[in-house]
């Protein structure tokens, strides 16, 4: 729980640029938005005061109390917690300089979107998760294991923690680096990614861990 000493901070500051009305995203999964600036001394860097208030409408003020951070670089980190009273809730905020890429999933509040749109601008998003694209596998990509094997799945081998690391690469096409506004707002969303699976490893209690070692811009169009 949240310290009682601890009041948060207000991570996200109502644009003074555009109008405060709630407005409908550009994303067609988007109930509602709304454009904001973030306030980044807001997020806790430390597990006492832990504590940050996620403004993200009126009637969606939720606080957060982180349990991971990342440090990936000197201004590029991610922070992982849950809200103080939604245990099976995930909050996970990606952060590379002035660029901030988030997602709140909460069984009890909903779905939700921090995106960089541009210069100090981001975008909060309530998601309907009904119309999110379906999952671009079938059947045929299933991976065949062998019911009568006793062998685990090997994956290498475990670092001193007990953990085998899978490391990724991350391609991108010309088209998807435009749709998120550049190279760094790429980049803090691909660490987001790496960020949520390895909190969902974690708390599934699987010991894997996935080590982004790059990313890269194809020279080939989207078909």
């Amino acid at each position: 729980h949240l310290p009682a000493f601890a009041e948060p901070l207000q991570f996200l500051i109502e644009s003074k640029t555009l109008s405060n009305a709630t407005a409908i995203s550009n994303a067609g999964e988007a109930i509602r938005s709304r454009r904001v600036t973030v306030d980044l001394s807001a997020l806790p860097k430390a597990v006492s005061p832990n504590a940050v208030r996620l403004n993200l409408f009126e009637d969606k003020v939720l606080d957060a109390y982180l349990e991971t951070l990342r440090k990936l670089d000197d201004d590029t980190f991610t922070w992982s917690g849950v809200l103080e009273d939604d245990p099976l809730s995930s909050v996970t905020i990606s952060v590379l300089d002035d660029v901030v890429q988030g997602n709140v999933h909460s069984p009890v509040y909903g779905e939700f979107q921090i995106r960089y749109l541009r210069d100090d601008l981001h975008e909060v998003r309530e998601i309907d998760l009904a119309a999110l694209s379906p999952c671009g596998v079938n059947s045929t990509d299933t991976v065949a294991v062998d019911p009568r094997s006793t062998e685990p799945i090997r994956w290498g081998e475990k670092n001193k923690d007990g953990i085998y690391t899978i490391d990724v690469l991350v391609p991108y096409t010309a088209s998807a680096l435009q749709a998120v506004g550049g190279k760094k707002p790429m980049k803090a969303l691909i660490n987001l990614a790496i960020a949520e699976a390895n909190d969902a490893y974690i708390n599934s209690l699987v010991d894997i861990e996935l080590r982004l070692v790059g990313s890269f811009e194809l020279t080939c169009n989207e078909i």
